[in-house]
């Protein structure tokens, strides 16, 4: 069910807090009742484990809060968090606590709830896949087993805040399950051998589960301690302990992708662009985009809401974002109209990500402008009056150089600070229109006459909080990617560089600069096959 971005439900005396769980790292295994919770949310508390994607589903206008805790390290305590929840409830709106795994598995999600219920604000549960079982399953063990394993048992091997370590417990059950127990690893393995586990009893250890960055280490009591050492793990992993830790060797699969291993920085981070790095993800790369504009709703759409009532002054009508399509007929639906209305109208997109917008709408395009456009495509728009409903990019707002932790819409420097969206803003800062500049001047040079009315609203992108590292498959995918990315940092010496479509080869080959992957076609899985035959031909070292 899509929300409606503009109307927003009358502030009832109290609202409500979800708790949900965003699974251990994959964003493809968050629930689909996670997902709408997320999509109604207000307001969002979030984890340091929350992946950027995930976070792309955060609906614009709603306000992000950055809680993360990590071991030896709580950027916002419990105690504030709880109080965060309630205060933010209270006014009357909806609160997603989103978590890492299950709320309720070695997540405080049940000291959360404690502080709703106590504060008399009501909540629900989402839960979670917990990594304890989905990280093991990633590594080709099956926690159970009808021949090995018909038992159990999830245990945190965690220090106490004040680093003094309790008792490990080494419970009776067939498969054990540690989260949190890299630094005691030593002492969980005293702990076993002591209760008499065999020292050939099999363990692995699962570092970042189910995402690209997933490692495995696999030995027995005797030698796990050395064999993790040795691999260097680290936070976040888990440990298997069992009969059932041996499956591994004819069970592994996520292992096998074919790029996994395999660092990928795209130039670029366009909707259309982000169906490619999807892909790539899926086949196991480790996939890295550049901060993209944070995007937000306008309080009052007046300029959009005039242009609807006077919609047949125009011939064409132009979206460049997915977005923009939302808000247009949100709006045209408020106005009391429907789609009859832009019958004389030849409706002209983009890119792919507004032509699959449109089409969630029941339309079809009459024009598909693609990303790296030709004079001539654009043709049938010579000297045609254009409505294009669009952003206002503000380059007087000001970002803080480092986030201050604990604050609304604060994030660590590790995460991409481009996904953070804000609700409240200043409408004047966004009278300044300028739409994406290529396409902007190409319709100049053909006399097309354009009305830009804001939709909604857009920062300017963040500076790189991770710049491509040598060994890293650099690709860009237009030909504007390059001056952006040129702009910001010194590429490694050692980065291989792709480029797709003629647009983005000619401008790398006019900067000089050596193409190690030239991909003709624009196509994405004509873009993926290329990138897999070249990946095959250079395989790349696990960081």
């Amino acid at each position: 069910m899509k929300r409606n971005l503009h109307t927003r439900k009358p502030a009832a005396k109290l609202g409500k807090v979800i708790l949900v769980g965003a699974g251990p790292g994959d964003p493809g295994l968050i629930t689909v009742a996670g997902l709408e919770a997320i999509r109604q949310a207000d307001v969002i508390l979030y984890d340091l484990l929350i992946s950027p994607e995930l976070m792309e589903m955060f609906p614009p206008g709603a306000e992000t809060i950055f809680v993360g805790k990590e071991a030896g390290t709580h950027f916002v305590d419990q105690a504030e968090t709880n109080t965060l929840l309630v205060a933010k409830a209270k006014p009357g709106q909806t609160v997603v606590r989103l978590k890492g795994g299950d709320p309720y598995t070695f997540g405080r999600g049940g000291e959360e709830a404690e502080a709703c219920a106590k504060a008399g604000i009501p909540f629900e549960v989402v839960p979670g896949v917990t990594s304890g079982l989905a990280a093991p399953a990633y590594a080709g063990i099956p926690v159970t087993h009808r021949d090995a394993s018909s038992s159990i048992a999830l245990i945190t091997g965690h220090r106490r805040a004040d680093g003094t370590v309790r008792t490990i417990p080494a419970p009776r059950a067939d498969t054990l399950i540690y989260y949190m127990g890299v630094r005691t690893l030593p002492m969980i393995v005293k702990a076993l051998r002591r209760e008499r586990w065999p020292a050939h009893t099999p363990v692995a250890m699962v570092h970042r589960g189910t995402t690209p960055r997933q490692q495995v280490v696999a030995g027995t009591l005797a030698n796990i301690v050395a064999r993790a050492t040795q691999a260097q793990i680290r936070h976040p992993a888990l440990i298997v302990v069992g009969k059932v830790a041996a499956y591994r060797r004819q069970l592994r699969w996520f292992e096998d992708r074919p790029l996994l291993g395999r660092r990928i920085f795209i130039a670029q981070s366009l909707p259309e662009v982000k169906e490619l790095r999807d892909a790539l993800y899926r086949l196991g790369a480790e996939v890295t985009l550049p901060p993209s504009p944070g995007l937000r709703l306008l309080p009052q759409t007046r300029k959009l809401d005039a242009a609807l009532k006077n919609i047949r002054r125009y011939e064409v009508l132009l979206f460049a974002h997915p977005l923009a399509v939302q808000v247009f007929f949100e709006r045209l639906s408020a106005a009391g109209k429907d789609a009859r209305t832009l019958a004389p109208l030849q409706i002209a997109v983009y890119g792919r990500a507004a032509q699959t917008a449109l089409k969630e709408h029941l339309m079809e395009s009459d024009l598909v402008i693609p990303l790296e456009f030709s004079e001539k495509e654009l043709a049938p728009l010579r000297a045609k009056r254009i409505l294009w409903p669009d952003t206002n990019l503000q380059s007087k707002i000001k970002r803080p150089t480092s986030p201050q932790v604990g604050a609304r819409h604060a994030v660590p420097l590790r995460l991409d600070p481009s996904l953070i969206v804000h609700r409240k803003m200043n409408a004047n800062w966004y009278d300044t229109a300028s739409g994406p500049d290529p396409l902007l001047a190409a319709l100049a040079k053909i006399r097309a006459k354009i009305v830009l009315v804001p939709a909604f609203a857009s920062e300017p992108p963040p500076p790189l909080a991770k710049l491509p590292t040598p060994g890293e498959l650099i690709i860009f995918p237009t030909r504007q990617a390059i001056g952006r990315l040129l702009s910001q940092v010194i590429l490694p010496i050692y980065a291989p560089l792709a480029a797709i479509g003629s647009g983005a080869i000619t401008a790398l080959e006019e900067h000089g600069l050596k193409i190690a992957l030239p991909i003709r076609s624009t196509r994405t899985q004509a873009a993926v096959q290329s990138i897999l035959k070249w990946s095959k031909q250079n395989p790349s070292r696990r960081a």
